[in-house]
């Protein structure tokens, strides 16, 4: 910021020379001294003032605070927990009654706010299904859907007699593997010749079949000879036989051909 200095006396030029006027060459060194002092302060609270009157952005530094202010705040440029009264922060009591309008919360006092202002169920509440002034989580509400609707096990699904479990995929699969199971197997057989009103039997490996289950059987493309009757039956675990039984009154030799036999249990 460049002062004013005055560098004329004017009252001592019109004390020698009462009779003549002003210098007007000094006049005009001295407003222009003025206009260049007075740009020089403009520029000086420009640079601390902002177009709204208010202090510019960032001006005030540490080094311009009042030394009490600074030794409150220590040197790091922020007020720390250490520097507040205890009495401003909040208790827990305080914090979980929730109507103190002038104390400060912390994270551990807002954590316990909330649960005191709204607890989490326990895993007996969520089982229960009768409290209504707690919280469930995701972990509860499964808990309250296991303990409402359980999940039916292997025994319960295979059984099909539990009216109060719920039926998942796995389940479902086993359940129809074991009351509608279909274990089939093909062969080619070879049965030589059949006489008259007689039969002729051959036995298939069909792993998983049970004694009892019913047989489907599967004929070869060109069929049986005219006159031959094809049963099925499982006769050991693991193990159908199939007879061709010829019901003319002469012998009959059956084509080699591929049979499949099929054990479905109901």
């Amino acid at each position: 910021m460049t002062p004013y200095t005055l560098t004329f006396s004017f009252s001592g030029y019109q004390a020698i020379q009462p009779a003549k006027p002003l210098p007007g060459p000094e006049i005009d060194i001295q407003f222009s001294n003025l206009e260049t002092s007075i740009a020089s302060i403009i520029a000086a609270v420009g640079q601390v003032r902002r177009a709204d009157g208010a202090i510019q952005n960032a001006s005030v530094t540490f080094d311009s605070l009042d030394p009490q202010l600074a030794a409150i705040i220590g040197g790091t440029n922020e007020i720390t927990v250490p520097d507040l009264s205890d009495t401003a922060f909040s208790t827990q009591v305080e914090a979980e009654v929730g109507v103190s309008n002038d104390k400060i919360m912390t994270p551990l006092r807002s954590a316990q706010a909330i649960t005191a202002q709204r607890p989490f169920a326990s895993q007996g509440q969520a089982q229960a299904g009768v409290d209504n002034s707690t919280v469930m989580t995701p972990l509860r509400t499964k808990d309250a859907l296991d303990a409402l609707r359980a999940l039916s096990s292997q025994v319960q699904a295979e059984a099909a007699s539990n009216n109060t479990t719920v039926m998942t995929p796995l389940r479902t699969k086993q359940q129809i593997d074991e009351i509608r199971t279909a274990n089939s197997a093909t062969a080619e057989l070879t049965y030589g010749s059949i006489g008259a009103n007689s039969a002729s039997v051959q036995s298939v490996s069909v792993p998983g079949a049970q004694v009892g289950d019913g047989v489907v059987i599967g004929l070869p493309a060109a069929g049986i000879n005219a006159g031959l009757v094809a049963t099925a039956w499982v006769s050991a675990e693991g193990s159908v036989t199939l007879r061709l039984t010829n019901v003319t009154g002469a012998a009959i030799t059956p084509a080699v051909a591929t049979y499949r036999l099929t054990a479905i249990r109901f």
